[in-house]
């Protein structure tokens, strides 16, 4: 719902992760400017600036597996 809301500009952002373009493909409007904000950090060791963005190729997922 907040993701249907974000695309009918109801909402100015919306937390996600990188799953979002892929999942609302064929959903997004023609001219929909999306963009990744940074998570603004609270500690001041940083080693990078505020503008870096976590991105790479897959998702840390923790996935638990019942033996029997």
């Amino acid at each position: 719902q907040s993701q249907a809301a974000w695309l009918q500009g109801q909402a100015v952002f919306i937390p996600c992760g990188s799953w979002l373009e892929n999942e609302e493909k064929g959903l997004i409007p023609d001219g929909f400017d999306m963009v990744v904000a940074p998570t603004p950090s609270v500690a001041k060791s940083d080693k990078l600036p505020f503008e870096s963005v976590n991105g790479y190729g897959g998702e840390n997922f923790v996935a638990a597996i019942a033996r029997d």
